[in-house]
């Protein structure tokens, strides 16, 4: 064969016009599904009034039951919501103040946050130091030697930075998880407590 023949190819496209058992299946399984659906039974007037009178009973029995457990609590207030506790610049009751130590970022990953954000800037200066002098590095064209001993520094870097993206990424993940912790936790104390 030479090179300005040119094959043609064919396609049997016959598979096609057929129609697959699934397809039946899920077409049968539809129109069977639009015959079952009815209009719903309208109900008489007399159940529709027994099931609001219900209701309304349940309503009314949940209602005043929260009432009388409102009013035994209000009566005798625990020693936890007597006096207020300082909580940075707010003011809170010592159950807020409790509820609030709950949601509270922890120190230990505010640590940790601080100390990478460090280590990624020192890894971020030696990256552009690096790049900068690889960039400007005379290489001798006419010498595989110095082509190879290059293209190793370039991996080097290539590598580097590759794990610098990679660390940075998983920072970026850990800092948006701790201000959203503190971000509830803000929250919770400006609409609980009063500021100073």
């Amino acid at each position: 064969m030479s090179d300005d023949t040119i094959q043609k190819i064919h396609f049997d496209l016959s598979f096609l016009d057929v129609k697959s058992n699934d397809a039946i299946e899920r077409k049968n399984r539809y129109e069977n599904l639009n015959k079952k659906i009815e209009e719903p039974k309208k109900t008489d007037h007399k159940t529709r009034n027994i099931i609001i009178g219900v209701v309304v009973f349940i309503l009314i029995v949940l209602y005043l039951s929260s009432q009388s457990s409102s009013n035994s609590n209000n009566s005798s207030p625990s020693s936890t919501d007597q006096g207020n506790v300082q909580v940075g610049q707010y003011n809170c009751t010592s159950t807020a103040a409790a509820a609030a130590d709950k949601m509270a970022p922890t120190q230990t990953e505010k640590n940790y946050l601080d100390t990478e954000l460090a280590r990624l800037d020192t890894v971020s200066g030696q990256l552009t130091a690096e790049k900068s002098r690889l960039d400007t590095e005379y290489v001798d064209q006419y010498s595989q030697y110095a082509i190879d001993q290059h293209n190793i520094e370039v991996d080097a870097y290539n590598a580097k930075l590759h794990q610098y993206q990679s660390d940075s990424a998983s920072y970026k993940i850990r800092a948006d998880a701790y201000n959203s912790v503190l971000d509830t936790y803000n929250t919770y104390l400006e609409v609980n407590c009063t500021k100073n």
